[in-house]
């Protein structure tokens, strides 16, 4: 496989594959969509978290606290990179 470049920003992405180039595009190039999908995610997910948590069930709630910070990280990066937008 070859090394490619994103077209949209010109980011190196390494070997080029469908999913590498997915993962990038979920990260970096959001749709409106894909930025109101994190958010119910991160709604939905904490509501697990504390069900599971009310039920005592340790190792549930340790997997829906993983799942929710991957979901704030990307919320997170969302905004760092609008807002980065935005002052330019």
């Amino acid at each position: 496989m070859t090394a490619t470049t994103c077209p949209d920003c010109g980011a190196l992405l390494g070997e080029s594959t469908a999913e590498r180039m997915a993962i990038h595009r979920l990260w970096k190039h959001p749709t409106t969509e894909d930025e109101r999908q994190v958010r119910a995610d991160i709604t939905s997910t904490a509501a697990d978290f504390e069900s599971a948590h009310a039920h005592g069930d340790e190792f549930g709630a340790r997997l829906h606290l993983d799942r929710l910070r991957q979901l704030v990280l990307r919320a997170m990066t969302y905004l760092d990179d609008r807002m980065e937008s935005a002052a330019q």
